[in-house]
């Protein structure tokens, strides 16, 4: 009765603190809207918005949804040796995953398969793409290792230095796509230093933690949710595609303004569900 007790209070505490996060990183996020629809065009939104969608997926697929692993074990506060042992051949299942796709991409980049230098400089792309990847399971590493709070914390101060930077890179450098991607690259870098270095969370990096056995546990763990989010991103994304395919580009970047009213109820949703989680 009295861990029941216990765990509603977290699952209110959690809610709370998760919403008092995301309606802040809301009100940041409504300043961009006018940023965007100003000083780009229909077709820079239209194309932007694609990649924004579909490349958290390419960071689940070749980082195997590591960091979901992370939080699994984490979360039952284990000593900190198995901290460390978790952290570190987390780290290392990324790393493969990022070689594996800087050689990819450098192929891609060298056949010209896809262009997209009507956009955007491939290599902005190649560092967004990057930084995605790292902020995803930065994040999870703060919440896994730290608390819900610090989580929160992390997420406000990004998108509000992202906000300065897209000011700084957009409109007063006339850097367009490519302001915003070198804006969130350079933003989940500083993130990145900041708890890596200042709250001493490279700490938890121990090369002996290293273990064969250990990373085949975090993937038995892991990539069976790999299609599972497959599957949720592709209800969420599939209608972007179809508009690029039949209406094109720059009616995608319409759809992509219009589409943030539905963003206020993922946004609500995901209060919850964060909560749940932990």
């Amino acid at each position: 009765m009295i861990e029941e007790k216990v765990k509603q209070q977290s699952l209110k505490r959690n809610t709370l603190i998760y919403g008092l996060g995301n309606l802040s990183i809301f009100a940041i996020k409504f300043f961009l809207v006018p940023l965007y629809t100003f000083y780009l065009s229909e077709g820079d939104l239209g194309w932007f918005d694609v990649m924004a969608s579909t490349v958290p997926m390419i960071a689940v697929g070749l980082g195997g949804h590591t960091e979901l692993a992370l939080l699994r074990w984490m979360l039952e506060k284990p000593s900190l040796p198995i901290q460390k042992q978790v952290f570190t051949n987390s780290i290392f299942l990324n790393l493969i995953g990022i070689l594996v796709f800087s050689l990819s991409y450098y192929w891609i980049t060298v056949l010209q398969l896809f262009d997209f230098s009507e956009f955007t400089s491939p290599i902005y792309l190649y560092f967004y793409i990057l930084a995605v990847w790292f902020y995803t399971f930065l994040k999870q590493s703060v919440r896994s290792i730290y608390s819900a709070k610090m989580f929160v914390v992390t997420d406000v101060a990004f998108t509000l230095t992202f906000l300065l930077q897209v000011i700084c890179f957009v409109i007063i450098l006339g850097m367009q796509i490519n302001g915003i991607l070198l804006a969130f690259s350079l933003s989940s870098l500083l993130t990145g230093l900041y708890w890596m270095l200042f709250r001493k969370m490279v700490l938890y990096i121990d090369v002996r933690s290293l273990s064969f056995h250990f990373t085949k546990e975090l993937l038995r763990y892991s990539l069976p949710l790999v299609p599972n989010t497959f599957n949720l991103w592709s209800i969420n994304t599939i209608v972007k595609y179809i508009i690029l395919l039949l209406l094109g580009i720059v009616s995608n970047g319409i759809f992509a303004i219009a589409f943030k009213i539905g963003f206020v109820i993922q946004m609500l949703n995901s209060i919850f569900n964060y909560a749940w989680q932990d």
